[in-house]
């Protein structure tokens, strides 16, 4: 996950990679953009996109930062991660570990 400040906008910007090209590289392009469309049709906080340049999908949560409580800022981050697991595993049939982490 990464994050940024948008001084501009006032936003907490919050965003997690969901898979990666090679992952994805066998889903057909209307495939892919109708499940990233269900998708963000399915949830009001996390907002999921094909970044064309990179090949992958991204989710991403704004939050007003001039407001925004430490409560706040883990709700987000546990739904971003909630949901960007979600996605990774309808599109990749896998649940990949976090890096420094073994499954099991």
């Amino acid at each position: 996950m990464r994050w940024e400040h948008d001084a501009r906008r006032d936003a907490l910007v919050l965003r997690a990679i969901v898979a990666r090209a090679g992952q994805i590289q066998n889903i057909r392009d209307a495939d892919l953009a109708r499940i990233v469309l269900q998708q963000n049709r399915a949830t009001r906080v996390v907002t999921f996109r094909h970044v064309a340049r990179w090949g992958r999908i991204e989710a991403t949560v704004l939050c007003r930062a001039s407001t925004a409580s430490p409560e706040e800022i883990r709700f987000y981050l546990l739904v971003l991660a909630r949901e960007a697991d979600r996605l990774e595993l309808l599109l990749t049939g896998a649940d990949a570990p976090l890096p420094g982490t073994s499954r099991g």
